[in-house]
Protein backbone atom coordinates (compact mmCIF):
# COMPACT_ATOMS: atom_id res chain seq x y z
CA UNK A 1 0.00 0.00 0.00
CA UNK A 2 1.42 3.40 -0.92
CA UNK A 3 2.04 6.12 1.64
CA UNK A 4 -0.61 8.45 0.24
CA UNK A 5 -3.27 5.77 0.69
CA UNK A 6 -2.11 5.22 4.28
CA UNK A 7 -2.54 8.95 4.94
CA UNK A 8 -6.05 8.91 3.44
CA UNK A 9 -7.04 5.99 5.66
CA UNK A 10 -5.58 7.62 8.75
CA UNK A 11 -7.43 10.88 8.12
CA UNK A 12 -10.67 8.95 7.56
CA UNK A 13 -10.15 7.33 10.97
CA UNK A 14 -9.63 10.77 12.50
CA UNK A 15 -12.72 12.20 10.79
CA UNK A 16 -14.99 9.29 11.74
CA UNK A 17 -13.39 8.82 15.18
CA UNK A 18 -13.55 5.07 14.66
CA UNK A 19 -12.01 2.32 12.60
CA UNK A 20 -15.41 0.96 11.59
CA UNK A 21 -16.58 4.40 10.48
CA UNK A 22 -13.44 4.84 8.36
CA UNK A 23 -14.02 1.43 6.80
CA UNK A 24 -17.58 2.41 5.82
CA UNK A 25 -16.43 5.79 4.50
CA UNK A 26 -13.73 4.22 2.29
CA UNK A 27 -15.70 1.09 1.33
CA UNK A 28 -13.04 -1.08 2.95
CA UNK A 29 -13.23 -3.90 5.43
CA UNK A 30 -12.59 -3.06 9.07
CA UNK A 31 -9.62 -5.48 9.26
CA UNK A 32 -8.04 -3.80 6.22
CA UNK A 33 -8.31 -0.40 7.91
CA UNK A 34 -6.81 -1.83 11.10
CA UNK A 35 -3.90 -3.34 9.18
CA UNK A 36 -3.28 -0.06 7.32
CA UNK A 37 -3.14 1.89 10.58
CA UNK A 38 -0.77 -0.68 12.11
CA UNK A 39 1.54 -0.46 9.08
CA UNK A 40 1.55 3.34 9.31
CA UNK A 41 2.38 3.28 13.02
CA UNK A 42 5.11 0.70 12.44
CA UNK A 43 6.64 2.80 9.68
CA UNK A 44 6.55 5.96 11.81
CA UNK A 45 7.67 4.17 14.96
CA UNK A 46 4.97 5.86 17.04
CA UNK A 47 1.42 5.22 18.21
CA UNK A 48 -1.04 7.58 16.53
CA UNK A 49 -4.28 6.60 18.24
CA UNK A 50 -5.37 5.16 21.57
CA UNK A 51 -8.07 2.54 21.05
CA UNK A 52 -10.54 1.20 23.62
CA UNK A 53 -13.68 -0.82 23.12
CA UNK A 54 -15.80 2.34 23.05
CA UNK A 55 -13.61 5.22 21.92
CA UNK A 56 -10.67 6.29 19.82
CA UNK A 57 -8.44 9.26 20.59
CA UNK A 58 -5.35 10.70 19.01
CA UNK A 59 -2.03 10.61 20.79
CA UNK A 60 0.09 13.80 20.72
CA UNK A 61 2.05 12.23 17.86
CA UNK A 62 -1.24 11.46 16.14
CA UNK A 63 -2.44 15.06 16.52
CA UNK A 64 0.76 16.40 14.98
CA UNK A 65 0.71 13.85 12.18
CA UNK A 66 -2.93 14.55 11.36
CA UNK A 67 -2.21 18.26 10.93
CA UNK A 68 0.75 17.61 8.63
CA UNK A 69 -1.15 14.89 6.75
CA UNK A 70 -4.07 17.25 6.02
CA UNK A 71 -1.61 19.83 4.69
CA UNK A 72 0.04 17.17 2.51
CA UNK A 73 -3.26 16.02 1.01
CA UNK A 74 -4.26 19.63 0.37
CA UNK A 75 -0.96 20.18 -1.45
CA UNK A 76 -1.55 17.08 -3.58
CA UNK A 77 -5.05 18.26 -4.46
CA UNK A 78 -3.77 21.72 -5.35
CA UNK A 79 -1.03 20.22 -7.53
CA UNK A 80 -3.55 18.06 -9.39
CA UNK A 81 -5.83 21.05 -9.87
CA UNK A 82 -2.98 23.21 -11.14
CA UNK A 83 -1.95 20.62 -13.73
CA UNK A 84 -5.55 20.10 -14.81
CA UNK A 85 -6.08 23.83 -15.17
CA UNK A 86 -2.83 24.19 -17.11
CA UNK A 87 -3.91 21.37 -19.39
CA UNK A 88 -7.23 23.09 -20.05
CA UNK A 89 -5.62 26.43 -20.84
CA UNK A 90 -2.53 25.54 -22.88
CA UNK A 91 -1.47 28.53 -24.91
CA UNK A 92 1.62 30.13 -26.36
CA UNK A 93 4.33 29.36 -28.90
CA UNK A 94 6.08 25.98 -29.15
CA UNK A 95 9.29 25.99 -31.19
CA UNK A 96 10.50 22.59 -32.36
CA UNK A 97 12.88 21.12 -34.89
CA UNK A 98 13.29 17.82 -36.73
CA UNK A 99 15.31 16.39 -39.62
CA UNK A 100 13.86 17.52 -42.94
CA UNK A 101 12.32 14.31 -44.24
CA UNK A 102 11.28 12.83 -40.89
CA UNK A 103 9.73 16.17 -39.98
CA UNK A 104 7.83 16.33 -43.27
CA UNK A 105 6.72 12.69 -43.31
CA UNK A 106 5.99 12.05 -39.65
CA UNK A 107 6.14 15.06 -37.33
CA UNK A 108 4.25 17.65 -39.40
CA UNK A 109 0.97 15.64 -39.60
CA UNK A 110 1.10 14.86 -35.87
CA UNK A 111 1.81 18.51 -35.06
CA UNK A 112 -1.07 19.70 -37.24
CA UNK A 113 -3.44 17.31 -35.50
CA UNK A 114 -2.22 18.52 -32.11
CA UNK A 115 -2.76 22.18 -33.01
CA UNK A 116 -6.32 21.38 -34.09
CA UNK A 117 -6.96 20.04 -30.59
CA UNK A 118 -5.18 22.99 -28.89
CA UNK A 119 -6.40 26.14 -30.69
CA UNK A 120 -4.52 28.52 -28.35
CA UNK A 121 -1.15 26.91 -29.08
CA UNK A 122 1.00 28.11 -31.99
CA UNK A 123 4.03 26.34 -33.40
CA UNK A 124 7.25 27.32 -35.13
CA UNK A 125 8.57 24.21 -36.85
CA UNK A 126 12.14 24.16 -38.21
CA UNK A 127 13.06 21.33 -40.61
CA UNK A 128 16.85 21.15 -40.50
CA UNK A 129 19.30 18.45 -41.54
CA UNK A 130 21.88 19.62 -39.03
CA UNK A 131 22.35 19.28 -35.31
CA UNK A 132 21.19 22.48 -33.64
CA UNK A 133 21.98 23.75 -30.14
CA UNK A 134 18.49 24.04 -28.72
CA UNK A 135 19.18 26.71 -26.09
CA UNK A 136 21.35 28.85 -28.35
CA UNK A 137 18.74 28.88 -31.09
CA UNK A 138 15.71 29.31 -28.82
CA UNK A 139 14.21 25.90 -29.59
CA UNK A 140 11.97 24.16 -27.05
CA UNK A 141 12.00 20.63 -28.45
CA UNK A 142 13.93 18.64 -31.03
CA UNK A 143 13.88 15.26 -32.74
CA UNK A 144 17.30 13.61 -32.98
CA UNK A 145 18.16 10.56 -35.06
CA UNK A 146 21.41 8.91 -33.99
CA UNK A 147 23.44 8.62 -30.81
CA UNK A 148 23.01 11.51 -28.38
CA UNK A 149 25.97 13.56 -27.20
CA UNK A 150 24.19 16.10 -24.97
CA UNK A 151 23.95 14.32 -21.61
CA UNK A 152 22.40 17.37 -19.92
CA UNK A 153 19.21 17.23 -21.99
CA UNK A 154 15.99 15.43 -21.18
CA UNK A 155 15.12 12.72 -23.69
CA UNK A 156 12.29 10.41 -24.58
CA UNK A 157 13.04 7.51 -26.89
CA UNK A 158 10.72 7.20 -29.87
CA UNK A 159 12.14 4.13 -31.56
CA UNK A 160 14.86 3.35 -34.04
CA UNK A 161 15.78 4.02 -37.65
CA UNK A 162 17.70 1.82 -40.05
CA UNK A 163 19.54 2.55 -43.27
CA UNK A 164 18.61 0.62 -46.42
CA UNK A 165 19.88 0.38 -49.97
CA UNK A 166 16.84 0.31 -52.24
CA UNK A 167 16.15 -0.07 -55.94
CA UNK A 168 13.06 -0.51 -58.07
CA UNK A 169 11.97 -4.00 -59.18
CA UNK A 170 12.42 -3.00 -62.83
CA UNK A 171 16.00 -1.87 -62.18
CA UNK A 172 16.84 -5.14 -60.42
CA UNK A 173 15.17 -7.20 -63.15
CA UNK A 174 17.31 -5.42 -65.75
CA UNK A 175 20.60 -5.24 -63.81
CA UNK A 176 20.37 -8.07 -61.30
CA UNK A 177 20.69 -8.09 -57.52
CA UNK A 178 24.10 -7.03 -56.19
CA UNK A 179 25.65 -10.08 -54.51
CA UNK A 180 27.87 -8.08 -52.18
CA UNK A 181 29.20 -4.62 -51.41
CA UNK A 182 31.97 -5.08 -53.99
CA UNK A 183 29.32 -5.61 -56.66
CA UNK A 184 27.94 -2.09 -56.14
CA UNK A 185 30.69 -0.67 -58.36
CA UNK A 186 29.02 -2.41 -61.28
CA UNK A 187 25.64 -0.78 -60.62
CA UNK A 188 24.20 2.65 -61.19
CA UNK A 189 24.30 4.43 -57.85
CA UNK A 190 22.27 7.37 -56.60
CA UNK A 191 24.34 9.23 -54.05
CA UNK A 192 22.18 10.96 -51.41
CA UNK A 193 24.61 13.27 -49.64
CA UNK A 194 22.71 12.97 -46.36
CA UNK A 195 23.81 9.32 -46.10
CA UNK A 196 27.39 9.76 -47.33
CA UNK A 197 30.45 11.35 -45.79
CA UNK A 198 33.46 11.81 -48.06
CA UNK A 199 31.97 9.53 -50.68
CA UNK A 200 31.68 6.63 -48.21
CA UNK A 201 28.59 4.67 -47.24
CA UNK A 202 28.03 3.51 -43.63
CA UNK A 203 27.86 -0.29 -43.46
CA UNK A 204 28.01 -2.92 -40.76
CA UNK A 205 31.35 -2.59 -39.06
CA UNK A 206 32.43 0.67 -40.70
CA UNK A 207 32.05 2.27 -44.13
CA UNK A 208 32.91 1.56 -47.75
CA UNK A 209 33.46 3.73 -50.83
CA UNK A 210 30.12 4.34 -52.55
CA UNK A 211 30.91 4.82 -56.19
CA UNK A 212 31.31 5.59 -58.85
CA UNK A 213 28.11 7.57 -58.25
CA UNK A 214 26.03 8.28 -61.34
CA UNK A 215 23.80 10.90 -59.70
CA UNK A 216 24.62 12.72 -56.48
CA UNK A 217 21.82 14.72 -54.88
CA UNK A 218 21.17 16.45 -51.55
CA UNK A 219 17.45 15.63 -51.31
CA UNK A 220 16.16 12.34 -49.94
CA UNK A 221 12.83 12.89 -51.69
CA UNK A 222 14.58 13.34 -55.04
CA UNK A 223 16.81 10.31 -54.44
CA UNK A 224 13.70 8.29 -53.66
CA UNK A 225 11.97 9.36 -56.86
CA UNK A 226 15.03 8.57 -58.97
CA UNK A 227 15.26 5.10 -57.42
CA UNK A 228 11.54 4.49 -57.98
CA UNK A 229 11.96 5.47 -61.62
CA UNK A 230 14.64 2.83 -62.07
CA UNK A 231 17.73 5.04 -62.25
CA UNK A 232 19.77 3.13 -59.70
CA UNK A 233 20.34 2.05 -56.10
CA UNK A 234 19.93 4.68 -53.37
CA UNK A 235 20.77 4.74 -49.63
CA UNK A 236 17.79 5.86 -47.56
CA UNK A 237 16.47 5.63 -44.03
CA UNK A 238 13.59 3.27 -43.22
CA UNK A 239 11.05 6.06 -42.67
CA UNK A 240 12.06 7.65 -46.01
CA UNK A 241 11.50 4.56 -48.15
CA UNK A 242 8.91 2.54 -46.16
CA UNK A 243 5.85 3.72 -48.12
CA UNK A 244 7.54 2.90 -51.43
CA UNK A 245 8.68 -0.51 -50.20
CA UNK A 246 5.21 -1.24 -48.86
CA UNK A 247 3.71 -0.33 -52.26
CA UNK A 248 6.23 -2.50 -54.13
CA UNK A 249 7.92 0.41 -55.87
CA UNK A 250 11.25 -0.24 -54.12
CA UNK A 251 13.04 -3.33 -52.83
CA UNK A 252 15.79 -3.38 -50.14
CA UNK A 253 19.06 -5.01 -51.18
CA UNK A 254 22.18 -6.11 -49.25
CA UNK A 255 20.25 -5.78 -46.00
CA UNK A 256 22.70 -7.92 -44.03
CA UNK A 257 25.51 -5.51 -44.93
CA UNK A 258 23.77 -2.44 -43.58
CA UNK A 259 24.70 -0.89 -40.19
CA UNK A 260 22.66 -1.57 -37.04
CA UNK A 261 19.63 0.62 -36.31
CA UNK A 262 20.18 3.98 -34.62
CA UNK A 263 17.87 5.47 -31.99
CA UNK A 264 15.41 8.31 -32.47
CA UNK A 265 14.55 10.59 -29.53
CA UNK A 266 12.69 13.66 -28.48
CA UNK A 267 15.20 15.93 -26.76
CA UNK A 268 14.68 19.17 -24.84
CA UNK A 269 16.79 21.38 -22.55
CA UNK A 270 16.60 20.52 -18.88
CA UNK A 271 15.62 24.04 -17.88
CA UNK A 272 12.46 23.73 -19.99
CA UNK A 273 11.27 20.61 -18.14
CA UNK A 274 8.45 22.53 -16.55
CA UNK A 275 7.22 23.95 -19.88
CA UNK A 276 3.65 22.63 -20.20
CA UNK A 277 3.70 23.02 -23.99
CA UNK A 278 6.70 20.71 -24.31
CA UNK A 279 5.30 18.09 -21.98
CA UNK A 280 1.84 18.18 -23.54
CA UNK A 281 3.14 17.82 -27.09
CA UNK A 282 5.64 15.09 -26.18
CA UNK A 283 2.89 13.08 -24.45
CA UNK A 284 0.62 13.54 -27.48
CA UNK A 285 3.16 12.91 -30.23
CA UNK A 286 5.52 10.26 -28.84
CA UNK A 287 3.15 7.26 -29.15
CA UNK A 288 2.23 8.23 -32.70
CA UNK A 289 5.81 8.79 -33.84
CA UNK A 290 6.86 5.51 -32.22
CA UNK A 291 4.16 3.73 -34.20
CA UNK A 292 5.30 5.40 -37.44
CA UNK A 293 8.90 4.27 -36.88
CA UNK A 294 7.79 0.75 -35.96
CA UNK A 295 5.56 0.50 -39.04
CA UNK A 296 8.42 1.73 -41.26
CA UNK A 297 10.74 -0.96 -39.92
CA UNK A 298 8.08 -3.63 -40.40
CA UNK A 299 7.40 -2.48 -43.97
CA UNK A 300 11.07 -2.57 -44.93
CA UNK A 301 11.54 -5.99 -43.33
CA UNK A 302 8.53 -7.34 -45.22
CA UNK A 303 9.78 -5.76 -48.46
CA UNK A 304 13.14 -7.40 -48.01
CA UNK A 305 11.45 -10.80 -47.64
CA UNK A 306 9.26 -10.18 -50.66
CA UNK A 307 12.27 -9.05 -52.69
Amino acid sequence: MDRLREIEIFLAIVAEESLAGAARRLSMSAPAVTRALARLEDRLGAALVVRTTRSLALTPAGEAYATRARDALTAFDEADAAVSETRRTLSGLLTLTAPLQFGRIAVAPVLAEYLEAEPLVRARFLLLDRVVHLLDEGIDLGVRIGMLEDTSAIVRRLGEVRQYLVASPCYLEKNGQPEGLDALSGHRLIGFSGRMRGGRLPVRGGSVPFGPVHIEINSAAAALELAEDGHGIAPLFSYQCAASVRAGRLVPVLVEEMPPPVPCHFIWPERRFENPLVRAFVDHAAPQLSAILRDASDACAAGRTAG
